[in-house]
């Protein structure tokens, strides 16, 4: 549906479109969250000067409206309550012009929306982040890409803007361990920020390799990072002292072309990663009816299904058409199977404003992993494009080694589950919006889905 304009000037945002048979608003600035992000903190600033400027404020509120449109997932549901940053791609997240939460959050005294789609991608999703490797670049639908400073200071800003709203100093807390990334909590465990010159390295890669170049936008959003550390000196304190590469447990991505494959299930080669909203993870498996593949769990991986519990999300290419259905069953050591769950295959409607048929994301099994698993397999009754399966614990961790010595945990929580600590591992259990929940000072607390945990030792 094209877009447009009001008397006012002003695009719309009362009007629906179709993504992959979701509902988006039209009228965001280039189709994007991202791009609405940014003039929606612009307008916030002029309407603090000239607070009876009505063409801005309807502007404003228009605007908001469409960002709250784009948040996504929930809970335990990929991704996790992140604000998608463009309404071509329904399982697409990129942390590139990430400002969107921020701009929700500051809005929300103005236009008294948005505060729960700014909480949802600050409080579940950046834990989540935090959990699964750091603040990478995008997730396409697997996390990928570099850490770059951009993605980094939009989060610390974000997590900042959000607590000021909430009040929640969890928040502020959790920024502070995002920010660490500038000190050397990151792939490379070194500093990609200079505190002598400025200067702000432009990324590093999911293996560590660093990217010493240091462009213009690196080094403002280093610099803006330090601005926001700046004002907050105890944060400043935690963020420094973070130099070290942290460590994460208890999210697994499993490639379907490393499975076991059956009733004449074949390994795809696509013709690109890239499908014009998405990315393929190497090889695909196509299973027609009656098609098998097996997933055999490594230690690792039933070490996330022992740890507290865990659900499987099957990264699948669901088509627009009717494709049939897929049944996942968990198997353990003797044999024996418990049902997961029925998959639809396709159906999920026309492309409408993205830019191919269907959509390639995480769909969560409705059934958690029993204990004692040892294979996942899926049966295919219809037509089956299977990209991976993720694995993801209850709780998942991101443990940060602090220069002074000691520990900060970050534990967050997809299902209600115990987060587990050492003797004289104090900290706090925090709902999503900050706010405190209560204390972890025993070998245990109960931390219910959705909330977040930062424990010290």
């Amino acid at each position: 549906m094209d877009m447009s304009l009001c008397d006012d000037g002003f695009v719309t945002v009362d009007q629906l479109a179709e993504a992959d048979g979701v509902r988006v608003l039209t009228g965001l600035i280039s189709g994007g969250a991202d791009a609405t992000g940014e003039a929606v903190l612009g307008l916030v600033a002029y309407l603090g000067v000239y607070p009876d400027d009505g063409k801005a404020a309807r502007a404003l509120d228009r605007y908001a409206e469409g960002i709250e449109a784009m948040a996504s997932g929930a809970v335990g549901v990929w991704p996790f309550g992140a604000i998608l940053p463009s309404t071509g791609s329904q399982s697409l997240w990129h942390a590139w012009g990430g400002l969107a939460p921020a701009a929700l959050a500051a809005a929300s005294a103005v236009t008294g929306r948005g505060l729960d789609a700014a909480v949802g991608d600050v409080g579940v999703f950046t834990p989540q982040l935090m959990t699964s490797g750091g603040p990478f670049n995008a997730w396409s639908p697997v996390p990928g890409e570099s850490q770059i400073a951009y993605g980094v200071q939009s989060r610390v800003e974000s997590l900042l803007r959000t607590a000021d709203a909430t009040g929640g100093e969890g928040l502020r807390e959790l920024a502070a361990l995002v920010a660490g990334w500038f000190f050397g909590a990151n792939p490379a465990g070194e500093p990609a920020y200079d505190p002598a010159t400025g200067v702000t390295i432009d990324g590093i890669e999911p293996d560590g390799a660093v990217n010493r170049n240091s462009g213009a936008e690196s080094t403002i959003h280093g610099l803006l990072a330090m601005i926001a550390l700046d004002s907050n000196l105890r944060l400043a304190r935690t963020a420094s002292s973070l130099t070290s590469m942290p460590t994460t447990h208890g999210m697994q991505w499993i490639q379907a072309e490393d499975a076991q494959l059956g009733g004449g299930a074949a390994v795809v080669e696509p013709d690109g990663a890239w499908t014009g909203e998405s990315n393929w993870q190497g090889s695909y498996v196509l299973a027609d009816q009656g098609g098998t593949v097996r997933f055999d769990l490594d230690a690792d991986a039933r070490g996330v299904v022992a740890a507290g519990g865990a659900t499987a999300h099957p990264v699948i290419h669901r088509l627009a058409e009717d494709a049939g259905t897929a049944r996942w069953t968990a198997i353990d050591a003797e044999g024996e199977g418990t049902d997961l769950g029925e998959l639809d295959l396709g159906s999920v409607g026309g492309p409408g404003s993205t830019e191919w048929d269907g959509v390639l994301k995480p769909v969560r099994l409705k059934t958690p992993i029993p204990a004692g698993t040892v294979a996942l397999e899926v049966v295919s009754d219809g037509r089956m494009e299977l990209d991976a399966l993720m694995l993801l614990a209850a709780i998942t961790e991101a443990v940060l080694e602090v220069d002074r010595g000691g520990r900060i945990t970050l534990h967050a929580a997809s299902a209600t589950a115990d987060v587990r600590s050492a003797p004289g591992q104090p900290g706090t259990v925090y709902r999503a919006d900050g706010t405190r929940l209560g204390p972890v000072n025993r070998t245990h607390r109960n931390v219910p889905e959705g909330a977040f945990a930062i424990t010290r030792r």
